[in-house]
């Protein structure tokens, strides 16, 4: 008989935080998920190149459930079909924490852009992004992009745009030491309908100059937050938009006995 308590203390996490900014003009939602990364690399026995990939896919997956989850039972799938080496890419989460994913060919691994750098792009190649979004209506909501550049972050913002006409930037990271996953996280701004061009300009400028990400969340694993208010200073985060923040979640593992990611996220009260 399975002990479900030791699973659960033993299972990788990741914590994704939701907060207002900017005088309500904008939402942000962050995730750090450096064990749900390495676990995956683990599970699947993936290249360095294919955790950065499934890595970011996972986290960009975590955090568009997150967002629905004013709809129970709600459930996002996010499909990459190139025509690089690591052909299809999937992640699936539901808005109340079952998550899996993988990568058709694992083992692939392109010629680096230089030290640490993987080549996320050129072993995605050309393709598309498509997204299904089961509300627990009778028919999900169906999306498709052409990949705009194969880094994944990129794509999946340029998704809100073209699909559901948001205006989003999206920045996503791995970062490997040794061939071992030591920071994965990801940060998602996204621009009301009403949100002036001047701060919407603002966003963009500094969205743009951030350090490498991955970098970030090395310094700061398991502080998020502080992180957030600290260091992310493309927009003003006050103290007042934190105590807006929505959602916290633990990524917990329920079942892995069949080589497959089953996560669930239970939400800290």
């Amino acid at each position: 008989m399975r002990n479900e308590s030791n699973e659960a203390a033993q299972a990788p996490q990741a914590l994704v935080v939701r907060a207002l900014i900017g005088g309500e003009e904008a939402r942000l939602l962050a995730v750090e998920a450096r064990e749900l990364v390495a676990h995956l690399k683990a599970l699947h026995r993936l290249s360095g190149t294919a955790t950065a990939a499934l890595g970011r896919l996972s986290m960009a997956s975590l955090l568009m459930a997150d967002d629905m989850k004013k709809s129970r039972r709600a459930r996002v799938t996010l499909s990459v079909d190139g025509d690089g080496p690591l052909g299809k890419i999937v992640a699936d989460a539901e808005s109340e924490g079952v998550m899996r994913g993988f990568v058709a060919n694992p083992s692939a691994e392109p010629e680096p852009k230089g030290p640490g750098k993987w080549n996320v792009a050129a072993a995605v190649g050309s393709g598309t992004l498509s997204v299904i979004k089961d509300l627990g209506l009778k028919e999900p909501v169906r999306g498709q992009v052409p990949l705009r550049s194969g880094e994944i972050a990129e794509d999946v913002a340029a998704y809100y745009v073209r699909s559901e006409q948001t205006r989003t930037a999206l920045a996503l990271g791995v970062l490997e030491h040794e061939g071992v996953v030591v920071a994965a996280g990801g940060l998602m701004v996204q621009l009301f309908p009403d949100t002036t061009e001047a701060f919407a300009d603002e966003v963009e400028r500094r969205f743009r100059s951030l350090p490498q990400l991955s970098g970030l969340f090395l310094e700061e694993e398991g502080k998020l937050e502080k992180l957030l208010k600290e260091k992310m200073t493309f927009v003003d985060v006050d103290q007042a938009a934190f105590a807006k923040i929505a959602s916290e979640a633990v990524l917990k593992n329920l079942n892995d006995s069949q080589k497959e990611m089953y996560k669930k996220i239970q939400a800290v009260k």
